[in-house]
């Protein structure tokens, strides 16, 4: 029985890790990259995220690049012209035999007009200080549990588990086998109940008979003890008493002490059968005995068996029966009282 026990337990257990490991490969599929965070900003790696980030920085800033470059194109100005003044007199020309190149003279050129090119506009690089850095990673990092994401999502985990076959058709085979593990542990429980139940030994008083009521000796009480189980008893031990008593019992009767050293132990098997014998301290009198008749009092055995089953068990059977009282007393008969009898 214990193995079945725990067949079905591994059975649910191995069920669990399917599911757990379609779930972790699901989530692995669709979640990001968890970002990983320095705390050395001159480690190699954290300088090869730098690098990526500034590359990724100077893509977005090539627009803005362009527009500054077809700016400075705008700005500059043709080539530069030379410009010659001549001075306000004006001598005529030599004959052409003897024609010679005018040379003005340095302070009749004015300054070359020559307009200088703009200098380019230049846009700094931004700067990514270490906060800003870590402000803008946590912002992009996944959430913590991709599994759990909002109905809806196709990304997320109850997406996965309600729109994949192959999701779903491992969930209903966890929830079959977790059913059916159940049951059999169940059915493995009832089982076991039921053949102990069926086994164990009951221990019970199956005859009574008891002598001198009706004359002044001494009464004395008769009992046969039974193992009625299939097993055997194990360290039965039988303690009772037999008093005189006012009927219906109006206080509880004294206390049975199992410590008395006459007590002894011994084994019933399936079947077995023992004897008890109770005798009342005193001989009755005529006035108890016409009370019995009254019905106003009665003289009462009751005790204790108790005994360990095959299953190493406690049990124990107590008994209590009478003569006199409401049925008077008729000859070596004991009737069992209301209250007093049960047994485990």
């Amino acid at each position: 029985m214990n193995k079945t026990i725990w067949l079905n337990a591994l059975i649910c257990l191995a069920a669990t890790q399917a599911i757990a490991g379609h779930a972790y490969a699901g989530q692995a599929a669709s979640a990001p990259t968890k970002p990983v965070f320095y705390k050395n900003l001159n480690a190699p790696e954290i300088q090869s995220d730098n690098r990526k980030l500034q590359a990724i920085l100077d893509k977005d800033d090539a627009p803005v690049n362009a527009a500054a470059a077809s700016a400075v194109a705008e700005a500059k100005p043709a080539a530069p012209q030379t410009i010659l003044v001549m001075p306000s007199a004006v001598t005529p020309p030599p004959p052409a035999s003897a024609a010679q190149p005018v040379t003005p003279s340095p302070e009749a050129v004015p300054a070359r007009l020559e307009a200088k090119p703009a200098a380019p506009v230049a846009v700094p690089a931004p700067v990514v200080t270490e906060e800003e850095l870590v402000n803008d990673t946590a912002q992009e990092a996944p959430p913590l549990s991709v599994g759990f994401q909002e109905a809806g999502s196709e990304s997320g985990g109850w997406y996965q588990w309600t729109h994949e076959p192959t999701a779903v058709f491992t969930a209903c085979i966890a929830l079959f086998t977790f059913m059916l593990a159940m049951a059999g542990g169940y059915h493995v429980y009832v089982a076991g109940a039921t053949a102990r139940r069926q086994l164990r030994a009951y221990v019970f008083i199956t005859q009574t008979e008891v002598n001198g009521v009706a004359s002044t000796t001494q009464p004395v009480s008769q009992l046969v003890i039974r193992n009625t189980g299939q097993t055997p008893a194990h360290d039965v031990m039988v303690y009772g008493n037999m008093i005189f008593d006012e009927f219906p019992l109006k206080k509880d009767l004294p206390v049975l002490v199992f410590s008395d050293p006459q007590l002894t132990k011994e084994n019933l098997g399936p079947g077995s059968e023992r004897y008890k014998w109770e005798y009342a301290l005193t001989p009755l009198n005529e006035e108890q005995i016409t009370k019995m008749h009254a019905g106003t009092h009665a003289l009462y055995v009751y005790g204790e068996i108790r005994y360990r089953d095959v299953f190493k068990k406690k049990r124990f059977t107590k008994y209590l029966y009478y003569t006199g009282g409401n049925m008077g007393i008729r000859g070596t008969i004991l009737g069992g009282y209301p209250e007093g009898n049960e047994a485990i």
